[in-house]
């Protein structure tokens, strides 16, 4: 089982013929190679696997991502960023978060290494571009510089209705609020006011009537902002870039 999930049958066909191979020649070395526990039969599995395996290239890339950010980057598996519970995302999905980018633990896209490792660079690029270009310098109390100025506004009348909500509570005899009301959002935590927020960014969103479409709306707009810039900035990566880009919308379901 492990083998198969990193070799196709053809692939497990010339692994199967070089483990006869060795153990014609070597009865304990034959056996060791199909236990895999000699470092012979996991050369041939890397050599003939088309699968980059995140631990080990996570050196490399971590140099590069601090390359590009200027700054120190961690690389980690997305299951940890699962296990952490910030936000939607799967294990196959990359995403970041502040200054550690997760990725795949395997990515296995394509036929070859060349094109998986140019998909894993890719993905950290783009991660990385979030620390880069600005993604988290939002201060939520720096004045607008484009619009009318409305955000403490809006959070004060927001607060204000969370509180009237809360205390007025249901009657008696009446259904209480389903967890998605606004009364229960401000008890959650058993903080009441005092709630903290996560980061900026998240009590800028919390300020929406449809807090979900408008972190979606936001984060089409500023994934296609980074997408142009890294292009425009680093010319060498743009073929790569626009490939997995092109698949990716076509793995996209309607």
């Amino acid at each position: 089982p492990i083998v198969l999930e990193k070799l196709t049958i053809l692939q497990l066909g010339r692994w199967y013929q070089e483990g006869v191979n060795t153990l014609s020649q070597n009865k304990d070395g034959g056996l060791a190679f199909f236990k895999i526990e000699s470092s012979h039969s996991e050369a041939v599995i890397e050599t003939l696997s088309s699968g980059i395996e995140l631990d080990r290239i996570k050196p490399v890339m971590e140099m590069y991502c601090r390359a590009l950010a200027g700054a120190e980057v961690k690389l980690s598996p997305t299951d940890a960023l699962v296990e952490k519970n910030i936000g939607w995302v799967s294990n196959e999905s990359p995403t970041t978060e502040g200054s550690t980018v997760f990725v795949p633990t395997l990515v296995d896209r394509y036929g070859t290494k060349e094109e998986n490792y140019a998909w894993f660079k890719v993905v950290s690029t783009h991660q990385v571009a979030h620390l880069e270009f600005g993604s988290f310098i939002f201060e939520f109390e720096r004045p607008s510089g484009l619009f009318e100025n409305l955000r403490l506004d809006l959070e004060a009348r927001r607060i204000e209705t969370l509180r009237e909500n809360q205390n007025n509570g249901p009657a008696f005899g009446e259904d209480v609020a389903d967890s998605d009301s606004p009364g229960n959002e401000l008890s959650e935590s058993h903080t009441g006011l005092e709630r903290a927020w996560l980061t900026d960014m998240q009590r800028f969103f919390d300020l929406f009537e449809d807090r979900k479409l408008s972190l979606d709306i936001f984060t089409v707009v500023e994934d296609g902002r980074l997408d142009a810039r890294v292009k425009n900035e680093y010319p060498g990566i743009k073929s790569s870039y626009t490939q997995v880009q092109s698949d990716s919308h076509e793995n996209r379901p309607d």
